[in-house]
């Protein structure tokens, strides 16, 4: 699932960048906005993602995100990333750019671990909450009066978290 979310979040980015909706890049098109795009997003995963997702899982995220009907695989991740290279190579605002794209990526990521983390050191220290202050519930309602009061506190913060992006 983290591969997943991973992915997810360079789609977002590269979209994002080229005022694209989500899933747009891997429409069935051969147009050249969208296959620079398409391979935008192979580049920036190959080069961030290397030793943690395989090409193979690269190429087929679009197929299984959004259904796409031609087969990508790790062979189009490859040919993707000399194509893209070769266009930073002779254009340097497109290497700028890519290289700004994985900045971002970097910044993003780093952000989303550390939300993770504190959201998870959030709940298990509710969940401690929860569980101590059963003994003192007397009945059901008691039990879901601190079940809601600890849930809200989480969804607060949760909220706060997502209008601070």
């Amino acid at each position: 699932m983290d591969k997943i979310r991973k992915l997810r979040l360079i789609e977002e980015i590269i979209c994002n960048r080229n005022l694209i909706d989500l899933g747009q890049m891997f429409e069935d098109s051969n147009r050249r906005e969208i296959v620079e795009i398409r391979q935008q997003f192979y580049y920036a995963c190959a080069i961030f993602l290397k030793g943690f997702v395989t090409l193979a899982e690269i190429g087929s995220y679009g197929r299984e995100m959004y259904s796409m009907s031609k087969k990508h695989n790790h062979t189009n991740v490859i040919y993707s990333k000399k194509a893209y290279q070769n266009l930073m190579d002779c254009d340097e605002g497109i290497k700028e750019g890519m290289e700004s794209i994985l900045e971002e990526i970097k910044m993003e990521d780093a952000k989303r671990r550390l939300l993770l983390l504190t959201a998870r050191n959030y709940f298990n220290g509710k969940i401690e909450k929860i569980l101590s202050g059963m003994s003192d519930c007397k009945n059901n309602a008691d039990f879901d009066t601190l079940l809601v009061n600890c849930m809200s506190r989480a969804g607060k913060m949760r909220y706060n978290a997502c209008i601070t992006k």
